[in-house]
């Protein structure tokens, strides 16, 4: 059975730059006592009924979570998908 203590991160995180109902910076201030990574990996305009990103878009939204993760300074890093 695997248990909370078991998951070291979480890779698929959406935020409001696309489809999902957290921005970055909500989720910047959850507390992921348990976990190690994210990623947040908002969608591309292929996917535009999602309000994909397109390059410019994803460019500027690529380094705000890198920002986050510099500002997370020694807590759980914060990776970009897409």
């Amino acid at each position: 059975m695997i248990q909370q203590s078991d998951i070291r991160g979480d890779v698929h995180m959406h935020t409001t730059a696309t489809d999902g109902h957290n921005s970055i910076a909500k989720w910047r201030r959850r507390r992921w006592r348990w976990l190690r990574y994210i990623a947040i990996t908002d969608h591309s305009k292929n996917l535009a009924m999602t309000n994909g990103l397109d390059d410019k878009r994803a460019l500027e939204h690529v380094a705000r979570i890198r920002e986050v993760d510099r500002e997370m300074e020694g807590g759980i890093r914060v990776f970009a998908g897409i």
